[in-house]
C-alpha cells in the first residue's frame, strides 16, 4: 500500500471512528422533553430485550442525528416515528392513556418521582 492510500485509509478511519464515539452505546438512553406529560426516556436495552436492534429503526424511521425527528404525539398515532411499532398490534399503543408512562417517565409532572411512588410530591409552598 503506497504512502497515499495509507493517508486516505487513516482518514476514513478517523471519520468513522468519530462517528460512533458520537453514537448512543449500549446501555444509554436518549431523552427529549416530552411537554406536558413529562420528559420521554427511550432505553436501547428495553428493546433489546424484545429482539430489536438498532437496524430495526434507523435509518428509516429515524435518522441517525439526535433531534432530527420532530415527534408529536399527532404523529405517533399517524404510526410515524414510534407510532410504527407502537400501534396496539406489534407492541403497545402510544394512544392507550394506560401506557402514557412506559415512554413519558418523569414522574414529577404527575405529582410524583421515582423516590415517591404513589405518595403526593411535596412543593415548597404547600
Amino acid at each position: 500500500m503506497d504512502k497515499h492510500s495509507r493517508a486516505v485509509l487513516m482518514m476514513f478511519a478517523t471519520v468513522i471512528a468519530a462517528g460512533s464515539a458520537a453514537a448512543v452505546g449500549p446501555g444509554k438512553e436518549l431523552s427529549w422533553p416530552g411537554g406536558g406529560a413529562g420528559a420521554v426516556r427511550f432505553e436501547g436495552k428495553d428493546h433489546a430485550k424484545e429482539g430489536h436492534g438498532c437496524k430495526d429503526c434507523h435509518p428509516g424511521l429515524f435518522s441517525m442525528k439526535y433531534g432530527a425527528a420532530k415527534m408529536t404525539m399527532a404523529a405517533l398515532y399517524s404510526g410515524k416515528y414510534c407510532g410504527a411499532c407502537h400501534d396496539g398490534k406489534a407492541a403497545f399503543s402510544t394512544a392507550d392513556p394506560k401506557e402514557c408512562r412506559e415512554c413519558h417517565k418523569d414522574r414529577s409532572k404527575h405529582g410524583e418521582d421515582d423516590d415517591h411512588k404513589g405518595r403526593k410530591k411535596k412543593h415548597d409552598d404547600d
